[in-house]
């Protein structure tokens, strides 16, 4: 098997390439990842409040033993 370089390819779009639109991907990218860690980090927190929450709605039920007393 043959492996082919596609040379022509590769100069045509080096030759197209706009630094214009590296720069602007590259400004675009911190708060890119800003926002995904934003959201990262606030979904944690919901998730942690929904665990607490519902531990402290299952601590607060009555609880019935046995013996029909609560305790």
């Amino acid at each position: 098997m043959a492996l082919s370089i596609p040379v022509e390819r590769i100069e045509r779009q080096a030759r197209e390439a706009d630094p214009r639109r590296a720069v602007l991907t590259a400004l675009l990218f911190v708060p890119f990842v800003l926002g995904w860690l934003v959201r990262r980090a606030w979904m944690g927190l919901v998730y942690l409040w929904s665990a607490v929450v519902a531990g402290w709605q299952e601590a607060a039920r009555p609880r019935v033993t046995e013996g029909g007393s609560d305790e």
